[in-house]
């Protein structure tokens, strides 16, 4: 999620930081299938695409740009 965001938001497309984020994931499970005392998992790579498709579309929530530069927006406020 956290990659996905920041992907999009420096790239300022959803697409690009959504497809980055699932090929990220995708690359780690396939990594865990190679490593003997790794197990890859689907249930994983699935919450890892939930988390890249939050990620994308609510990038412009999270990081925004200012004068071309990305800013994190945070609040200490619950």
């Amino acid at each position: 999620m956290v990659l996905a965001t920041f992907i999009s938001a420096a790239t300022q497309s959803e697409d690009v930081g959504f497809w980055s984020a699932v090929a990220i994931g995708g690359a780690k499970e396939m990594w865990d299938i190679k490593q003997p005392n790794h197990v890859a998992s689907f249930k994983d790579f699935a919450w890892g695409l939930s988390g890249a498709y939050l990620g994308a579309k609510h990038s412009g929530w999270a990081v925004s740009k200012n004068n071309g530069i990305a800013v994190l927006s945070y609040t200490l406020r619950y």
